[in-house]
């Protein structure tokens, strides 16, 4: 990005929401702040490390991803750009992190140090305050997000946690047809089930009429929508 699509691109992420772009430019310089490019599959943050870096995406996308001790693994987030990741609570930077945030393709990141960005004082830009509300806002929302995944996964038959997650992007779409923001595989580690299972009972909700679809593309015919 050229430098003024630099920080017109920020004013639209949610850590910058309400900002204007010269308050930006004078926050971001106040902060300090590094970009660094990550190939795909390359570890940005790996289970037990503290983190004492918040990163924004400029571009591409990552995968969070539990591996657990006998070797499943299982994908529980996915943050695209302008996305936060990293240490972004009070408190983070002293607890190991219990998930590896993986690049689920090229991408590019902006990385601040959180203690400077939790911190206001007496030399901060006005609008660094704005930055916190939004940041407590993404921080609120990242955990509803894990809460409603919790939701999805919380009924034992592998038919009732599709139609969970099916509805909820219907939901999100504000539409019966929607495409979902991940490959199958994903979406059977998001819901941890077996992928060769929920394959089969896709194609069984299909063949009942419930619903229809092609790759990511899904189209549900129950639930309130």
């Amino acid at each position: 990005k050229n430098f003024m699509d630099f920080f017109k691109f920020l004013s639209t992420t949610d850590l910058f929401r309400g900002i204007k772009e010269d308050d930006i430019r004078k926050l971001t310089g106040y902060l300090g702040y590094k970009n660094k490019q990550y190939d795909k599959n390359e570890t940005i943050f790996g289970t037990g490390d503290k983190v004492s870096k918040t990163g924004i995406l400029l571009s591409g996308s990552v995968n969070m991803i539990i591996n657990h001790p006998w070797g499943a693994s299982s994908l529980f987030g996915r943050k695209s750009a302008g996305g936060v990741i990293g240490g972004m609570y009070p408190g983070a930077t002293e607890r190991p992190l219990v998930f590896d945030i993986v690049a689920a393709e090229n991408c590019e990141v902006m990385f601040f140090d959180t203690d400077k960005m939790l911190t206001v004082t007496e030399n901060s830009p006005a609008c660094h305050a704005d930055m916190l509300r939004n940041l407590v806002s993404i921080a609120a929302e990242t955990c509803m997000n894990q809460a409603v995944r919790m939701i999805h996964i919380a009924p034992k038959p592998l038919r009732h946690r599709l139609m969970s997650y099916l509805e909820e992007q219907a939901l999100i779409n504000d539409s019966r047809k929607f495409r979902i923001p991940v490959t199958h595989k994903q979406l059977a580690e998001y819901l941890n089930v077996n992928r060769s299972a929920m394959s089969y009972e896709l194609s069984r909700m299909r063949e009942e009429g419930l619903i229809n679809y092609h790759k990511s593309d899904f189209e549900i015919f129950f639930g309130n929508k």
